[in-house]
């Protein structure tokens, strides 16, 4: 329902009245100075509606800039602690490559003595140096976690050990 009715039905009765309160009626006088004070009420509450609603407005737009606001603290306290977690897990990641290069290290010296070995033995086989095999070991461990080109092929996608125990050297 229009809001504005009841002050609009006051003005038409209003003005219906006038001209027999301007002969000085006192009927009319008295029905005019109510329907006056019924307007004036009617405009205060239309007024006070207007203003309410207005508020109540403003109040949602900064509940809602709040709320934004603390959902975006919110996140920036989340990206503060991911970057802290990304650093930690960076430093895990550097002690283990730096275990993981001792360990290959080795392997590729036990690889190259291998090699050593049977080119004493007038058979030199390169496979025994093992770092083609351990390369593509490497590639598809990688694989499981990271984009890191073209996946090796099925021989090379299993234990490293068994990779590397498929030729048995000859004695």
């Amino acid at each position: 329902m229009d809001q504005d009715a009841p002050l609009k039905d006051l003005q038409a009765r209003r003005q219906r009245i006038a001209p027999e309160a301007l002969k000085g009626d006192p009927e009319a006088l008295k029905a005019l100075k109510a329907i006056d004070a019924e307007i004036k009420r009617a405009t205060t509450a239309a007024e006070l509606r207007a203003v309410a609603e207005t508020e109540e407005t403003r109040r949602a737009e900064q509940a809602q800039a709040e709320a934004k606001a603390e959902a975006e603290e919110a996140r920036r306290t989340e990206l503060a602690g991911l970057f802290v977690a990304r650093i930690e897990a960076a430093r895990r990641v550097e002690q283990d490559v730096e275990t993981l290069l001792a360990s290959i290290g080795r392997l590729l010296d036990v690889g190259r003595a291998m090699y050593a070995a049977s080119a004493g033995l007038g058979h030199p086989r390169r496979r025994l140096l093992t770092r083609d095999q351990l390369a593509q070991f490497l590639a598809w461990r990688l694989s499981e976690v990271m984009e890191t080109g073209p996946r090796p092929g099925h021989a090379f996608r299993r234990p490293l050990s068994e990779i590397l125990a498929v030729e048995e050297p000859q004695v």
